[in-house]
């Protein structure tokens, strides 16, 4: 009794499904692993920056005592601008011989706009104005051998100091430096070094802001505060819905 084989017809009918159930699930596929390698990406930018800020205030103290300037303000003075922009530099120079991370390249906060950031502006996750610009000249910035981009801005005293929980300097991290999306939420993301003036305490934390992680959002910062979601959730379901009754 003769084998049937299956006809041209069957055949193409067969790859007919197969794509289209190709077409549906492998966006899918690939978006779910772009999440899980920035997911990664973040916590590990968390975990590095943590571990550095703790060992460099046992060296030299906590942060307030950095020389970190004055915030600055439209009254600011020439001096003043340029005493914060070496305040980052400073920040910078005592965080980063802890990173235990081979560094590629340093750019001070004097120097030019440039690498290793691919732009000046990132663009929120949900489109919109921007305004977050880590390629500016306020900023310190460091990459990482692995490609991930850091620049450090002082807060200056005035609000590192205040009362409970001040901010004394913002850390923005491009976790892929000058390759795409580059933009806040997807591979930009905010940390805070924090200081608790009533316990004496400071630490870093992926910054908070209930208004900068808002799913269709039309803030210029929206998706800098996206890094507390992740650590606190390890997903990155603000890009899909509103979490703003969770975060």
């Amino acid at each position: 009794m003769g084998l049937k084989g299956f006809t041209l017809v069957e055949v193409l009918v067969t790859l007919s499904i197969l794509g289209v159930v190709a077409a549906i699930n492998i966006p899918s596929i690939i978006q779910n692993y772009k999440e899980r390698v920035t997911i990664v990406r973040v916590k590990k930018a968390y975990s590095m920056l943590s571990q550095a800020y703790d060992l460099a205030v046992v060296e030299h103290g906590p942060i307030e005592n950095w020389e970190i300037g004055h915030t600055i303000n439209n009254d600011s003075t020439d001096e003043e601008k340029q005493a914060n922009k070496d305040a980052a530099d400073i920040i910078l120079n005592k965080l980063t011989p802890y990173l235990r991370t081979p560094i590629k390249r340093y750019i001070g906060s004097n120097d030019n706009y440039g690498a290793p950031f691919a732009r000046h502006m990132y663009e929120p996750f949900s489109g919109g104005t921007t305004c977050i610009d880590p390629a500016a000249n306020r900023y310190a910035k460091f990459q990482l051998a692995d490609g991930m981009a850091f620049a450090i801005a002082s807060n200056g005293l005035e609000n590192c100091i205040l009362p409970a929980k001040g901010q004394c300097a913002q850390i923005l991290v491009d976790i892929n430096g000058d390759k795409a999306p580059n933009i806040t939420g997807r591979d930009l993301f905010q940390f805070t070094i924090y200081h608790n003036r009533e316990t004496g305490n400071s630490y870093i934390e992926p910054w908070f802001h209930s208004k900068q992680c808002v799913y269709k959002g039309n803030g210029c910062q929206n998706g800098a505060s996206c890094a507390y979601w992740i650590i606190k959730k390890g997903n990155m379901d603000y890009l899909k819905r509103d979490i703003s009754a969770e975060y």
